[in-house]
């Protein structure tokens, strides 16, 4: 029986703005006073093409169908029939159906940056190969570089909030062994983070 990795738990925390004692917290985004919106489909979609270069897709039959797309109505499109409006409320179906499209999304750049195949959209200085012990500066400098794009946030190296994501990477290197495993967590929890999609 597989055990549930203590990481899997780090991403979770870090969507929902929770970090162990030892990590400094952030505060809660902008705005928490009133209810959060989120970006809408279409948005959504297209800031995760523009921060990773992919978009949530599967193969159907031998044909690549676009997820956003085909759940357009499922995640509160409107049909102008029961609804002209969308919903932009971040409920739990669109947390589930987010958490999915994140797993789907960062694997695919993953493997891309990891065995080549275009342009690298999360390491900029690091290589797969550069761990915690070998290259720290080169991490340090991509997760500034993907606090920027994917956040909008420009947040140097020693900062509290740089800090968490770092031991982010940290802990799931440290548990695995595998950088490339890290970036990925580093990866679902930029995506699921309020952050990205709320406002």
């Amino acid at each position: 029986m597989s055990r549930l990795s203590p990481w899997v738990f780090a991403i979770a925390g870090l969507a929902c703005g929770g970090v162990p004692d030892d990590v400094p917290d952030v505060p809660s985004p902008e705005g928490s006073a009133r209810g959060l919106r989120r970006m809408d489909i279409d948005q959504l979609d297209a800031s995760l093409r523009v921060a990773t270069g992919v978009t949530w897709t599967e193969v159907v039959d031998g044909e690549t169908v676009a997820l956003f797309e085909k759940l357009r109505l499922t995640l509160g499109k409107p049909d102008y029939k029961a609804a002209t409006e969308e919903d932009l409320a971040p409920g739990l179906l669109f947390q589930k159906f987010l958490d999915d499209a994140a797993n789907a999304v960062c694997t695919e750049v993953i493997n891309r940056e990891r065995f080549g195949g275009g342009a690298r959209y999360l390491l900029q200085s690091a290589t797969m190969t550069d761990t915690p012990a070998t290259a720290p500066g080169a991490i340090d400098a991509d997760l500034t570089h993907a606090l920027l794009v994917f956040h909008g946030r420009n947040i140097a190296a020693g900062d509290a909030e740089h800090a968490r994501w770092r031991w982010l990477f940290d802990i799931v290197y440290a548990d695995t062994g595998e950088t490339h495993t890290a970036w990925r967590a580093v990866c679902v929890a930029l995506i699921t983070h309020p952050a990205f999609y709320a406002y």
